[in-house]
Parts: structure tokens; C-alpha cells; sequence
């Protein structure tokens, strides 16, 4: 829900120039992985990453990034390796209606000649890809799934964050998953004082870790529209029906699902997310 994610399919053994404008978007960073939901091992390995902590920005908010495996003599700079096949950037909101996400445009310096014909082959390749891509995708959230609701059943542990690494997850966010199934009269209630950190949110997720429809129902919350106690903790109640709490999260008529609470940029890493449930 906090989130736009661009993608482009690049090639290692080229190089590349991004340009745009950072706008207003509070988070952005770029990475470039090796692998893919397509391949057997459903591992998207990181082979370059670049914070947008990092990134040099012209007054005017616009910025270059050479994309390469050998690094530039000055500029901005996301590595990859010969098997990187794609970039991936994340933009992190802390109001979507009010900031003005990055205007971005890529090409390749090194490639400027048109693909050769599809052939045959490659074509039934391709198609074969996109199948392997939907079925791994299904199978490895399904399996996610599956285990937190025998691991993290109504709770929010650290997890193993190289799992979530494998698959394609940022570096710089720390994860915490977690299976939650509330009868008609229970209330989840998550308490805590976040760490110091560049931004948090969380959002409740169908059985398929899908974020619930935003659009229409308050199914997520972020550090910037977050209600905070006097003591500066806060206080997050997910629950079937309205109990009158600021923070208060729906399920859009799930009994079950899946959960997400992010930290990015943070250095003090709580070992779990407090979690109790009670009755309405």
C-alpha cells in the first residue's frame, strides 16, 4: 500500500544510464538482481544496491545513476554482476495522494542496434518462463504462508531476513511476517515504541501475503499517519468491526491471512513485534 515498485530487464554485460527527477516520495532505492521466480530455485539474489540515502541529487531534484559492473570514475553508481537481469526500484510513501513519486527513464549505452527476429525457440522459452514464473510465485507464498501459520501464528517474530533476502527483498528493511485468523469478537492489538528509523509501516495481507484493497478500506498504516500514544508508542488494532481506535485496521471481511510489519533504515532490531489478542 506505501509502496510503487518499477521494474526494467537489463543484461549484465551492458551499461546503463537512469535519469529522472527525485521528486517527493520520502524512500527510494535502486537494486539490480540476479535470478527470478522463473528459474527452479525461486531465488532473486541482490547484485548491486543503491540507497537513496546515498544518492546525489541536483538542486532541482534531478540525478544520473550509471548502471555497470565496472564502477564509474565519478556519479552515482548501482553495481551488477554478469548475471543481474533486472533492476528493481522501490519508492516508499509516506502520504500516496500527497508526494510526488520519481520520474525515471532508462537506456542502454551499449546496445543500440534493434533485437534480432523472435525465433521459434526463443519464443517457447519465453512463454515457458512466464509459466515456471506464475507457478513458483503461487508456491513460494503459499509455502511462506504455510509455515507462518505454524511459526508466527498471531504474532510477528524477527524470521530469518536471509529468506526474505533470497527472494528479493530490500536490504535495508527488516521484515516481520507473520499468520494471523481472528474470530468475530477478537481483536489483535500491536504495542510498541518503534526504534529510530527512516520510516515503518504495517499492512494486513490475505492468505496469498496480497495487501488487502487499500483503495477502499484501511487496511495499513505508516509511521507518517500513524496515531501515536502520549509516550510516543503506538498502538495498532486490527479487528472484524470498527472498536472506535484511531489505529484501527480491517480485515475486509477475511477471517484469516497474512501480515507485514516493515522497519527501514533501522539500527536497534527488535527480536518480534509485541502482539496480544483480546475480545471485542
Amino acid at each position: 500500500p506505501d509502496n510503487r515498485y518499477m521494474t526494467a530487464r537489463i543484461r549484465g554485460h551492458h551499461i546503463y544510464k537512469l535519469i529522472g527527477n527525485r521528486g517527493t516520495v520520502a524512500n527510494i532505492n535502486f537494486a539490480t538482481k540476479g535470478g527470478g521466480f522463473q528459474k527452479s530455485n525461486k531465488k532473486m539474489a541482490g547484485t548491486g544496491f543503491l540507497s537513496g540515502q546515498d544518492l546525489k541529487v541536483d538542486e532541482d531534484g534531478s540525478f544520473e545513476i550509471m548502471i555497470s559492473k565496472e564502477q564509474p570514475a565519478s556519479g552515482n553508481w548501482l553495481p551488477m554482476d554478469e548475471s543481474s537481469n533486472m533492476l528493481l526500484i522501490r519508492q516508499t510513501f509516506n502520504d500516496r495522494d500527497q508526494e510526488q513519486p520519481a520520474d525515471l527513464t532508462i537506456s542502454c549505452l551499449t546496445h543500440t542496434s534493434p533485437p534480432a527476429p523472435l525465433s521459434p525457440e526463443a519464443f517457447a522459452a519465453r512463454l515457458m518462463a512466464a509459466a515456471n514464473y506464475t507457478e513458483n510465485t503461487v508456491k513460494l507464498f503459499a509455502d511462506w504462508s504455510g509455515l507462518f501459520k505454524e511459526k508466527h501464528y498471531n504474532c510477528l517474530p524477527l524470521g530469518d531476513q536471509s529468506t526474505y533476502l533470497a527472494a528479493g527483498g530490500d536490504p535495508n528493511i527488516t521484515y516481520y511476517h507473520g499468520y494471523w485468523e481472528l474470530a468475530d469478537d477478537d481483536v489483535m492489538v500491536i504495542e510498541l515504541t518503534p526504534p529510530e528509523c527512516e520510516f515503518w509501516n504495517f499492512q494486513v495481507d490475505n492468505y496469498w501475503m496480497e495487501s488487502l484493497d487499500y483503495q477502499h478500506h484501511k487496511i495499513h498504516v505508516n509511521c507518517h499517519g500513524a496515531h501515536y500514544n502520549a509516550d510516543g508508542s503506538v498502538t495498532l488494532v486490527i479487528a472484524h468491526k470498527d472498536p472506535g481506535h484511531p489505529n484501527w485496521l480491517t480485515t475486509a471481511g477475511h477471517q484469516l491471512g497474512t501480515s507485514l510489519f516493515r522497519l527501514i533504515g533501522a539500527e536497534q532490531i527488535p527480536s518480534e513485534i509485541p502482539v496480544r489478542i483480546e475480545k471485542f
